[in-house]
């Protein structure tokens, strides 16, 4: 009998990891895609995030393939996201930006960020120059909030 008890609480307990693990149809997989400057292709990010703190919050994408390879474009900002269209900025202001590549960060010198839909996906556009005079342009995200 404690054979038996135990063998179905095992069952029982799979059948909810596993029940746990399955996709939803109608989850949206975060992206972020832009176009770098002197690139024939569009920047696709592997991985995309977004991360808040005390400090505010950060929307991450990046490519970490192929080694050593690293790639990313991060934007920064004070407060949780809201619809609008805001400057990005390297003197600080609403918003600031950095596209890495090699682990070697080149910040914004001035471009715009704008904010379609804030929940449950982060949606939006972007584009900046960055302080080294490449460009970013046509920049799009939608990843799913933490908040």
């Amino acid at each position: 009998m404690k054979k038996l008890f135990s063998l179905v609480f095992i069952l029982t307990s799979l059948s909810f990891v596993f029940e746990g693990c399955t996709k939803s149809s109608d989850v949206v997989p975060s992206s972020m895609t832009a176009k770098l400057s002197g690139s024939p292709t569009v920047w696709t990010a592997q991985q995309c995030n977004i991360t808040v703190s005390d400090k505010g919050v950060n929307i991450l994408g990046y490519i970490n393939t192929p080694k050593p390879v690293y790639s990313s474009i991060s934007i920064q900002l004070p407060l949780k996201p809201v619809i609008g269209t805001y400057p990005i900025s390297a003197t600080g202001g609403y918003t600031t930006a950095f596209y890495s590549h090699d682990i070697t960060p080149v910040p914004a010198a001035y471009g715009t960020v704008t904010f379609s839909s804030v929940t449950p996906y982060l949606t939006g556009t972007f584009s900046m120059t960055l302080q080294d005079s490449s460009t970013i342009t046509n920049g799009s995200f939608n990843i799913k909030t933490p908040y």
